[in-house]
């Protein structure tokens, strides 16, 4: 069983090298590059993340989480679930005293 799965890694393995050897990227280039009205693009392709949005959802997934541990709270895990709600209660805490949660622009 050994002796199949190593075989196969070395086949993958040789066929990617011969795949980047043999086949031109180059002539695939121009096809990556941004097009408006003939003109090269000046502004780079991503924008820049927001960390205001990235903050709110980072505490969406908290709650969501929070609510999913609601949910599903047998009696086994209720101070797993008890712990990770004081966690989740003093994140959000110490995230309105930061002002991180600013709503305000």
């Amino acid at each position: 069983m050994v002796n199949i799965i190593v075989n196969l890694l070395i086949m993958i393995t040789i066929i990617f090298m011969i795949h980047f050897l043999i086949f031109d990227y180059s002539k695939f280039f121009m096809e990556y590059k941004p097009f408006e009205c003939g003109f090269e693009n000046m502004y780079w392709l991503h924008q820049k993340l927001n960390i205001h949005f990235f903050k709110i959802g980072i505490v969406f997934i908290l709650f969501d989480l929070e609510l999913l541990l609601l949910v599903l709270s047998f009696s086994k895990f209720m101070m797993l679930i008890w712990i990770i709600m004081i966690f989740i209660f003093f994140s959000l805490w110490i995230e309105f005293k930061s002002f991180s949660i600013n709503w305000t622009m």
